[in-house]
Order: structure tokens, then sequence, then C-alpha cells
């Protein structure tokens, strides 16, 4: 018992926490050690806010991409809308002359390739939301690793305590957390690679579509809305139609 309430002194292990490292170095060890000891926790734990930083970005990247899904599907029942407005007047038509009826028709046709370039929108945009969810997913176990380097740092800078808590305190262990949260930051990488070349996809058929809707109009397409990218966020608007 005497060697387990030792243990506790210097080495916390995280109960029901959600998610960071689960092994941590008691903060009270740090306060015997000299400034130069203490170089290698400063250094991780300004690396740690950092990730800090790119995590809360991360997250306003994945509000922003959802109002932009909105957006997209807000258009896409106006474009509906539009079609059948433009049917019912196609109708109308008939009855007057031949070139009416065509002009009328043309703006059917018309009409239905922008519903159609707005579906595309929409899965783009779904896409774009599901990279930036990735993104966020990776932003957080990138913080996660970042904690992982600060108890590994503080395990090292202790070392040389005369304290009977800092000799249960094993650096490979730490070492070995921060291994286990880098080969979760791969994985992550992996699956915001992967999601981007859906993305890629989604894109390049939204920009087939809406080149249909500029060549009806007889105008040259303008360019397409912007994948979403840590420094961009969600992409600028998309072109109006």
């Amino acid at each position: 018992m005497k060697r387990f309430s030792v243990m506790m002194v210097g080495l916390m292990v995280g109960v029901g926490c959600a998610s960071g490292p689960s092994m941590r170095v008691d903060e009270n060890l740090l306060s015997g050690l000299p400034p130069g000891q203490m170089q290698g926790v400063i250094n991780a734990r300004a690396g740690r806010d950092a990730a800090v930083d790119a995590h809360t970005k991360a997250q306003q990247d994945a509000l922003g991409a959802r109002s932009q899904l909105k957006v997209a599907k807000t258009e896409l029942e106006l474009a509906k809308s539009e079609v059948e407005h433009s049917m019912a007047k196609a109708e109308i038509s008939k009855n007057g002359s031949e070139a009416d009826y065509q002009v009328a028709q043309d703006e059917v046709t018309l009409k239905e390739a922008i519903v159609t370039s707005k579906r595309h929108l929409v899965t783009l945009r779904g896409r774009q939301v599901e990279l930036v969810d990735a993104r966020e997913a990776l932003a957080e176990v990138k913080l996660e690793l970042a904690e992982a380097e600060v108890e590994a740092a503080k395990a090292r800078a202790v070392q040389g305590l005369d304290k009977a808590a800092v000799r249960d305190i094993s650096v490979s262990r730490f070492e070995l957390q921060v291994s286990e949260y880098k080969s979760k930051v791969a994985s992550a990488e992996q699956n915001v690679a992967s999601v981007g070349v859906e993305v890629e996809e989604a894109l390049k058929a939204y920009e087939t579509a809406n080149q249909r809707v500029e060549a009806l109009r007889g105008t040259p397409a303008p360019p397409p809305p912007m994948t979403p990218t840590p420094a961009t966020g969600a992409g600028m608007a998309p072109p109006g139609m």
C-alpha cells in the first residue's frame, strides 16, 4: 500500500476522461526544477498551445462548412421552384407563336440544368462538410498528441530529482504513449486524404454541370467554389445562377 501511495504522488492516471493521455506527471514535481531543466517542458507546452489554436480553427471551419451546405440546399429548392414556374409558362406559350414556345422551352431546359448543377453543389458542400469534420478529428488527435508530448517532457525533466515519486515515473512508458498518439495522427491524416479525394470528385461533377449551364446561357463559366483548406475554411461562395 505504501508503494501504491507513492506512485500516485508522481504519476496520475486519468480515469473517466473522454480523451487525452491517460498517464500524466504531477505538476507539483516541477516546482523544484531549475529553469534549464524546464526548457523541454516549455517547448512542449508551446506546441500544445499551437495545437489548441489549430483545433479551435478546425471547429470554426466545420461550422462554416455546415452553413454553406444549408445555403446550397436552399438554393436547390429555389431552383426547383423556378423549373415549375418555367414549365407553367411553357404550357401557356403553346397557345402563342412557335417562336414564343421555343423560347419558353429553352428557359425550361436552362432551369433544369441549373437544378442539376445545384444538386451537384449540394453534394459538393456535403463532401466538404465531411472533409472539415475529418480535419477537426485530425486536429483533436494532434492536440492529444501534443498533450502526451508535454507529459513525456515533464517525465524527462523530473528524472534528476531525488524524490521517491520520481522513481516510479518511466520515461519509456511516456514515450510509448506519444508513439501511440502518433499512430492515431497518421490514421486521421489518411482519413483526411481519403475524404479529400471524394471532394475533388464532387467538385469535378459540379464543374461539369455548371459548364453546361453557362453553355446554355452562352456565357463563360465562372470559377468553381474552392475546396475548403485549413487556410480558407469552408471555401468561397459558389457563383450565382
